[in-house]
């Protein structure tokens, strides 16, 4: 079952739809599993709340509920003909029931954790960036492997195999889990390197406790280990070298050729930039401070002046840059 086809099957709970054989089997759905019980709380209380103060709760519902109509459509859910939205004379027209459901949809949204990353397993092909539910960042060097077991309000979990920067959000009451063939490793908030393959951590701040074969060791801010078998853990006096990172963290840029430039840009934004056919990029440079408080369509007004390119966004992930003026 879909989250939208939950979302509406409590929906129509809520409203009193339900037949008798549709309040069954509903009644077997919410003893099936925790989180369904635990689902069905959460949108209860939001659709107490949405009842007592829908009239003193200012947002736009018609923003909302066309945003979530197109998420059903999306996932090629036919609306019922008495959630359809009606219009009279251009402007649409919502009934006291579906202001509530606009409302539900737009709290849920902001309140719950949807786990979507969940059981996503993520090959890089080359240097990726993951950004994970709980606002987590993970740097992916090529080759790397990541599974993505859970990360929720209950538990943050992920196995590795390669090697990964981590930017772990704070969160004391659940640590975050990486499991790898010969270690694991539990951080609470903080930034290190993982290679499960040279069987390393390095840290750069906060602390991490290390595990392997029944030992354990807490690395602290410029810290690393080698795990070895049947060696003890040994903490290593070694400064964070912002040299080891292979990806652009700050979005800085020293005489860097344009290609590279619009790599890291792609890599950071997580989007596709298409650009010119040109064999060599080697003479056209940009410099520039870092650019990663920037939005893109910032940085994107920054490249023009500075090479007075010509771009148009083919759709919401993808750009073309249809001309390069080298300075």
């Amino acid at each position: 079952m879909t989250y939208t086809e939950k979302i509406n099957l409590i929906h129509r709970f809520l409203s009193n739809e339900l037949n008798p054989n549709e309040m069954d089997e509903f009644n077997v759905w919410l003893k099936a599993d925790a989180n369904n019980k635990i689902l069905f709380d959460q949108i209860s209380n939001i659709w107490e709340a949405s009842t007592s103060r829908v009239s003193n709760i200012k947002f736009d519902a018609e923003k909302a509920y066309l945003k979530h109509n197109k998420r059903l459509i999306k996932e090629n859910v036919l609306l019922s003909e008495d959630s359809k939205i009606r219009t009279i004379g251009g402007r649409y027209q919502f009934s006291r029931l579906q202001m509530m459901a606009a409302i539900m949809i737009l709290v849920i949204a902001s309140v719950l954790v949807i786990n979507f990353n969940n059981g996503e397993k993520i090959n890089a092909e080359n240097t990726k960036l993951v950004t994970l539910d709980d606002g987590s960042k993970i740097w992916l060097e090529k080759g790397t492997q990541l599974n993505i077991r859970e990360v929720s309000k209950k538990e943050r979990k992920v196995s590795l195999n390669g090697k990964a920067y981590f930017e772990i959000v704070e969160n004391k009451a659940v640590p975050f889990h990486i499991s790898t063939d010969e270690f694991t490793v539990k951080v609470m908030g903080t930034r290190f390197i993982v290679d499960s393959k040279g069987s390393s951590v390095n840290v750069r701040d906060g602390k991490v406790l290390i595990t392997s074969q029944k030992k354990q060791l807490i690395l602290l801010a410029d810290q690393s280990v080698k795990i070895k078998s049947n060696i003890p853990l040994v903490a290593i006096e070694q400064a964070f070298d912002n040299k080891d990172l292979w990806f652009n963290e700050e979005l800085t840029f020293d005489n860097t050729p344009f290609d590279i430039v619009i790599r890291d840009l792609a890599i950071n934004y997580k989007v596709s930039i298409e650009l010119p056919n040109k064999n060599d990029w080697s003479s056209c440079t940009f410099t520039s401070g870092s650019l990663k408080k920037n939005g893109l369509d910032e940085v994107f007004t920054i490249l023009k002046l500075t090479y007075d390119i010509e771009y148009k966004k083919t759709s919401d992930d993808t750009y073309t840059i249809t001309r390069v003026k080298c300075k």
